[in-house]
């Protein structure tokens, strides 16, 4: 798996009263690779460029000069000399590679460079600016999911949170978009039937579980809601890698990447 280096410095992150990359880094010495990776990779979402009278996502929503200027800064972020990364503007520009695709997990890649799992991350580095911009002119924010898929780009989420309200909040690493579905099923096969959910929680890390499906094998991680006074969504997501690789190591996988771009850890 490709690692990867970076810029730009956010002393927090996202909201104001949140532990610090530096405090959490002090907690989960283990994830220090993880977090220096996720502080470099922040710069993705302040890229700023327009993609105002353009549709959302539609083959003309990437002018060859906003791709350039992406992959440019994707590069800096893999260490990866963009010579090498201009394959991906051609094919994107042929229509060859449509982002929409990506989150239903519908873009399979050769490459003689990267391996699948290598391109996955490149792809999900680059697209990310875009499906923010997405996210940003469809405003989805806070509507419920009706087929358990985000309603911006269809990613099927892994993250989700667990209030006292009736239904499950669940937030997309694709665009960042958060909306509710039911607070017991699968939203990869639909089931609704709680017998086909085995819930695995940590010892010592209280608030934090996974839900696996055993109909479809696919499986999401749920937080207290009250852990958002310190985290966000992907910082959640990435204190609990742990807990991915105890549920992969039984056989089930998630459906979208963590904040770095993986969905497998293993």
């Amino acid at each position: 798996m490709l690692l990867l280096p970076y810029s730009k410095n956010p002393s927090r992150i996202l909201r104001g009263a949140m532990k610090t990359l530096e405090e959490i880094q002090k907690e989960r010495p283990y994830l220090k690779e993880q977090l220096d990776l996720y502080r470099k990779l922040q710069g993705l979402r302040s890229l700023s460029f327009s993609t105002e009278g353009y549709i959302p996502m539609e083959k003309g929503f990437y002018p060859p000069d906003t791709l350039v200027y992406v992959i440019t800064e994707v590069s800096k972020i893999l260490g990866i000399e963009i010579e090498r990364l201009n394959w991906v503007k051609d094919m994107i520009t042929s229509g060859n590679i449509d982002f929409r695709r990506l989150p239903i997990g519908d873009i399979q890649l050769k490459h003689n460079e990267y391996s699948q799992e290598e391109l996955d991350v490149i792809l999900y580095f680059i697209s990310k600016p875009f499906f923010l911009h997405e996210k940003q002119k469809l405003s989805l924010d806070g509507i419920y999911w009706d087929e358990g898929k985000c309603p911006v780009c269809n990613s099927v989420p892994s993250v989700s949170i667990i209030g006292r309200e009736e239904k499950r909040r669940f937030y997309c690493s694709y665009c960042e978009t958060v909306g509710y579905w039911k607070r017991i099923g699968c939203p990869s096969c639909l089931t609704e039937v709680p017998e086909d959910i085995t819930i695995v929680m940590l010892d010592a890390e209280e608030g934090i579980r996974a839900d696996l499906c055993e109909r479809c094998k696919n499986y999401y991680k749920s937080f207290n809601s009250s852990m958002l006074n310190e985290y966000t969504e992907e910082m959640l997501d990435l204190i609990s890698l742990p807990l991915d690789i105890i549920v992969q190591q039984k056989g089930y996988h998630r459906s979208s990447p963590n904040p770095l771009g993986m969905k497998r850890l293993l």
